[in-house]
C-alpha cells in the first residue's frame, strides 16, 4: 500500500526569567464537595543580573587615581554596589551623571549611564533601566558599548513583557559581540536571550542557547556566569520534570555563588528559592520551607522586591498546604502589593491566581472570581505585543488561570459562565489574530486586537443558530492531586462537556475519567490508540499499549501511532482498539442531545489531546461509526467559528479552481544538523488531481509546473484549492539559527532560488477569498498541540482567509484517499454543504474499504457552506 508519508512528527508543545530562572508549578487540591482542579503557579524566579557589570565595561572610572569630586561619586557608587546597597549606589551615580552633563564630559556621561543600567537592573526598576539604556545607546562611543546598551534594552523589554523587542535587541547585541570576537559578552547575552525564550515557554529554543552560554563560561573560567546559567538550566529541568537533574544544577550553581571570590547574595537568593521550589514539587515541604525562608532573608538583605514577592507567594502555597489560610492570604496579598508597586503585570496575575485558589479552598467563590477576572485582564496585557506564535507559547504558561476560573464557576453552579471561561482560555491568540485579520477597519488591521471580547453565552447561542448546528464543547480537567510546572499536564481526571443546540439550549454533562487510571492509561493515551484506525493486531489493545510503554520506560517514548504487531492478540472482526472506548467517553454521555437527522450537523470543539481525535471513526456499541449516525465537522473554538462565519459572509465570489498534484518534489532539511533529502514522488496524487480537475473543467497543475511562482498568483482568484502533495509537520524557516515561523509546509516544485516549500508562514501572510482548501496529504490537520489549538497548516489557511478546510489526522493510503476525494467533489457539486458532502463520500468509500484507516483520517474544519 502506497502512503502519502508525512515528514515530521506530532509535537506536543513543551511549555515556560531573566537571568535566573525559577520554576512554574501548577498544583491541585481536592474540593470537599466536588472535583475542583486549580493550577497554581509557583513563580519562575527572577534574579536581577547584578553582575551584568562583569561585561567588560570601562573600569577606569573606579580605578583611576583622579580624585575629582565627580570621580569620587562614581567610586562611592561602585563601593555601594559591591556591598549590594544598590539604591545608594544609584544615588551617587545619578549625581555623577548630572555633573558630567553640566561639564559636557561625554565620556563621563557615558560611563555614568553604563553604571546606572547595572543599578536599575539590580533593583528591577525596568522602566528606568530601559530609559537609561536607550540614552546610553544614543551616545555610545564604541560598537562594544552599543552592544551592551542593546543588551540592557533587551533585558528591560523582557521584564516589561515586550518579548518581541527583547529578542530582536538581544540578537543585535549578540551579532555585535560575535563580530568583535568577544566571547564573554556573547555568552552573557546568550544567557539573557535564553531566559527570554524560556519566559514565553519556548524551551526548544532556550535550552540550546543556555548550553552554548554555559560552554563559553566554562571555557573562559567565568565562575559567576557559569553559576548563573547553571541555575537557568536547573529551572528548565524542573519544568520538564527532571528534578534530580535540576537539583544537581542548582547545587552546583549555589556552590559557585558562595565562593569567597564571588559571594553573590542576589544569585544565592534566587538559587535558594529555586531549590525550595523543587523540593516543594517533590512534596518535601520542610526542606522547601527552609530554602524559601533562606531566600526571603537574602532578598530582604539585598532589598530585591521581585525576589521578595516571588518567595512570599511560594510561602503562601505551603501555608495553604498546612491549612493556615489566613497566613497564606496575607503572604499572597503582600506579593501582589509588591508586584503592583514594581509594575509587573505577569507576576501580579500569577499571585492573584494563587490568592484565588485560597478563596476557592475557603469557599469564598465571589472573591475567587474577582481575583481571576483581574488576573485575566493582566495576562491579556502581557500578550498584547507578541507575534501569533509567541502568543501561543506564552499562553501555554498562563492556561492555569483560565482553567481555575472554569473550576470556580462550576463549583458555584454556573455552568454557562464556565463555558464562557472555557472559550476565553481556548484559541485565545488565534481569536485575537482573526479579529484583527478579518476586521474591516484599517486601524484594527495595523494593531493587535488586545481588547478582544470573548463571546458571552448569548453570543454562543447566536453562533449555534447561525451555524444551524449542535455545538459540542469539551473541557479536560486534570488530576486534582497533581503538581506540575511549565507545560506539563496531569492525568485527566474529569471531562466537562457542554452541548449547545441550534435552539439555544445549553446542557452541561460531566464524565469521570478516573477509571482509566486503574488501567494505567489516560485520555491522551486512548487518543493515540484510536488514531491507529485499524484492527488489532495492527494496532495494540489498551493492555498491550500499557505493556509496551512499561517496557520502554526510561527509554524513548512510545511512538505516536503504534504499529508493531508482534505478539498481539486479534480482536473479533469489526472491533477497533480505542475507537469504542473514545465513543463511550466523548459521545455516549451526550448521545440523547445529538440530532436524530443524520445530515443535521454536529460541530465538535475539542481541547488538548482531543484536537486530534478522528471523530468520524468513533465506534458505537452497535459497531456503527459516528459518521454513519451524524454529519461532523470541528472548529478550534466557538469564537473562531463565529469569525469563519463572518469571513464567509463577506467573501467576494470567485470561480477559479486550483488543483495541484505530485509536484516535482523538493529537497528538504528538517533540522539544522540533518542532510538534505528529496521527497518521494506521489504518482497516485497526480492521477487524483487530474481526475478532480476534469470534474471542474480545468487543468491540474502537476510536476515541474507546480511551482510556488506559478501557483500563488492563481490562489488569489481561487474558489477551491486542492493540494495533493506531501505535508511537512515540523518544517520551519530559520533566521540566524532561530526558528521564526509557524511550523508546517506543503511541498511544491522548486524553481530558481525558491526551495519549493510553501510554508505555514507564507500561507499565513496570504489574503485569500477561497471558500475551501483541501489538503490531500498525510497529517495535514496535525501539528503542535497547544492550549491555543493545533499550530500548523490548518491554522495558517484559516488565518489567510479560507473559512473551510479538509485535512487529515494521520498517514493516508493513496488509492483510498483518491477515491474519497473524487467522491467528495462529486457530492459537493450536487450538495454545496461541505460536511454533508464529505459524509456522503465517506459512506460511499466505506462500502469498498470498510476499515477506518482508509477513510477516517479526514475531517472538515470551519464552515460547511
Amino acid at each position: 500500500m502506497n502512503l502519502r508519508v508525512n515528514v515530521g512528527i506530532l509535537a506536543i508543545l513543551m511549555l515556560g526569567l531573566s537571568p535566573i530562572l525559577g520554576s512554574d508549578i501548577v498544583r491541585s487540591h481536592l474540593h470537599p464537595t466536588a472535583s475542583i482542579q486549580s493550577k497554581i503557579q509557583l513563580t519562575r524566579l527572577r534574579s536581577s543580573l547584578k553582575k551584568y557589570r562583569d561585561l567588560p565595561l570601562s573600569r577606569s572610572i573606579a580605578l583611576q587615581d583622579d580624585r575629582s569630586m565627580t570621580n569620587q561619586l562614581l567610586q562611592q557608587g561602585t563601593a555601594k554596589y559591591q556591598a549590594n546597597r544598590f539604591k545608594e549606589a544609584i544615588g551617587f551615580w545619578q549625581q555623577a551623571l548630572v555633573a558630567f552633563r553640566q561639564s559636557k564630559n561625554r565620556q563621563g556621561e557615558e560611563e555614568s549611564l553604563s553604571l546606572l543600567t547595572s543599578g536599575y537592573l539590580a533593583i528591577s526598576d525596568d522602566s528606568r533601566l530601559l530609559a537609561t539604556a536607550e540614552q546610553w545607546g544614543k551616545i555610545a562611543s564604541s560598537e562594544s558599548n552599543r552592544g551592551r546598551a542593546l543588551g540592557y534594552m533587551g533585558l528591560a523589554h523582557k521584564n516589561l513583557g515586550n518579548y518581541t523587542q527583547s529578542i530582536e535587541l538581544q540578537q543585535q547585541a549578540i551579532n555585535i559581540f560575535q563580530n568583535l570576537q568577544d566571547p564573554q559578552s556573547t555568552g552573557q547575552v546568550l544567557n539573557n536571550l535564553g531566559s527570554t525564550y524560556a519566559t514565553i515557554g519556548d524551551y526548544d529554543r532556550a535550552m540550546p542557547i543556555f548550553q552554548k552560554s554555559l560552554t563559553i563560561a566554562k571555557q573562559r573560567k567565568d565562575i559567576r556566569s557559569e553559576a548563573n546559567v547553571s541555575s537557568n538550566l536547573g529551572a528548565i529541568s524542573t519544568d520538564l520534570g527532571k528534578d534530580k537533574q535540576a537539583l544537581t544544577y542548582y547545587q552546583q550553581s549555589l556552590k559557585l555563588a558562595q565562593l569567597p571570590t564571588i559571594n553573590d547574595l542576589n544569585l544565592q537568593a534566587g538559587i535558594s528559592i529555586n531549590l525550595g521550589t523543587t523540593y516543594h514539587l517533590l512534596d518535601q515541604n520542610n526542606l522547601g520551607m527552609n530554602y524559601y525562608q533562606r531566600g526571603l532573608k537574602l532578598a530582604k538583605q539585598i532589598n530585591n522586591p521581585q525576589l521578595q514577592s516571588d518567595v512570599l507567594s511560594n510561602l503562601g502555597l505551603i501555608y495553604e498546604d498546612r491549612k493556615n489560610y489566613s497566613q497564606s492570604i496575607q503572604a499572597h496579598q503582600q506579593s501582589i502589593e509588591i508586584a503592583q508597586a514594581n509594575q509587573n503585570p505577569r507576576s501580579e496575575a500569577r499571585f492573584r491566581n494563587n490568592l484565588a485558589h485560597i478563596f476557592l479552598a475557603a469557599k469564598r467563590l465571589t472573591e475567587a472570581e474577582t481575583q481571576l477576572a483581574t488576573a485575566v485582564k493582566l495576562l491579556d496585557r502581557v500578550r498584547s505585543q507578541l507575534t501569533d506564535l509567541q502568543q501561543v507559547n506564552i499562553f501555554e504558561t498562563q492556561v492555569a488561570t483560565y482553567n481555575l476560573l472554569i473550576q470556580v464557576f462550576t463549583a458555584d453552579n454556573k455552568p454557562e459562565s464556565a463555558l464562557e471561561a472555557l472559550e476565553k482560555g481556548r484559541s485565545r491568540a488565534f481569536a485575537q489574530l482573526l479579529s484583527t485579520r478579518f476586521s474591516n477597519s484599517a486601524k484594527a488591521q495595523k494593531t493587535r486586537a488586545t481588547n478582544l471580547e470573548t463571546p458571552s453565552i448569548d453570543r454562543i447561542r447566536q453562533i449555534a443558530k447561525e451555524q444551524n448546528a449542535t455545538l459540542v464543547s469539551y473541557g479536560i480537567i486534570p488530576d486534582d492531586s497533581f503538581k506540575f510546572r511549565g507545560n506539563q499536564r496531569a492525568r485527566e481526571e474529569e471531562l466537562f462537556i457542554w452541548v449547545v443546540q441550534p435552539t439555544g439550549k445549553v446542557t452541561f454533562r460531566r464524565v469521570n475519567l478516573k477509571p482509566l487510571w486503574k488501567r494505567k492509561i489516560g485520555l491522551q493515551d486512548l487518543v493515540k490508540i484510536g488514531l491507529c484506525l485499524d484492527k488489532s493486531p495492527t494496532c495494540p489493545t489498551i493492555e498491550e499499549f500499557v505493556t509496551e510503554r512499561q517496557e520502554k520506560q526510561g527509554n524513548d517514548k512510545l511512538s505516536e501511532q503504534p504499529n508493531d504487531n508482534k505478539d498481539r492478540q486479534t480482536l473479533p472482526a469489526g472491533k477497533y482498539p480505542g475507537l469504542k472506548e473514545l465513543y463511550q467517553l466523548l459521545v455516549a454521555p451526550i448521545e440523547d442531545l445529538l440530532p436524530k437527522d443524520p445530515e443535521a450537523e454536529v460541530v465538535f470543539i475539542p481541547q488538548d489531546s482531543l484536537l486530534v481525535v478522528p471523530f468520524a471513526a468513533l465506534q458505537a456499541p452497535d459497531n456503527k461509526f459516528l459518521i454513519e449516525k451524524h454529519t461532523i465537522r470541528t472548529a478550534p473554538s466557538i469564537q473562531v467559528l463565529g469569525f469563519t462565519h463572518q469571513q464567509r459572509q463577506r467573501q467576494s465570489p470567485q470561480s477559479a479552481v486550483v488543483v495541484v498534484g505530485n509536484p516535482t518534489m523538493p529537497y528538504v532539511t528538517l533540522t539544522p544538523s540533518a542532510s538534505r533529502q528529496k521527497l518521494a514522488p506521489l504518482p497516485g496524487s497526480e492521477e487524483e488531481a487530474k481526475n478532480i480537475a476534469k470534474l471542474f473543467n480545468t487543468q491540474a497543475i502537476v510536476g515541474s509546473a507546480a511551482t510556488k511562482a506559478n501557483i500563488l498568483p492563481k490562489l488569489q482568484q481561487a474558489k477551491l484549492i486542492h493540494l495533493a502533495t506531501h505535508g511537512l509537520l515540523e518544517y520551519q524557516s530559520r533566521t540566524g539559527g532561530i526558528q521564526t515561523e509557524l511550523p508546517g509546509a506543503m511541498a511544491l516544485a522548486p524553481s530558481g532560488k525558491d526551495d519549493g516549500l510553501l510554508t505555514s508562514g507564507e500561507i499565513f501572510d496570504l489574503n485569500l477569498n477561497a471558500e475551501l482548501v483541501v489538503l490531500s496529504a498525510c497529517d495535514t490537520g496535525k501539528g503542535r498541540v497547544t492550549g491555543d489549538g493545533v499550530i500548523g497548516l490548518s491554522r495558517a489557511w484559516i488565518a489567510a482567509g479560507v473559512p473551510s478546510s479538509i485535512v487529515s489526522l494521520r498517514e493516508v493510503p493513496d488509492e483510498q484517499t483518491s477515491a474519497l476525494m473524487l467522491a467528495f467533489y462529486q457530492n459537493w457539486q450536487k450538495q454545496p454543504n461541505i460536511a454533508v458532502a464529505l459524509r456522503r463520500a465517506t459512506l460511499t468509500v466505506m462500502k469498498e474499504f470498510p476499515t477506518p484507516r482508509d477513510w477516517g483520517a479526514f475531517i472538515a474544519i470551519g464552515e460547511s457552506k
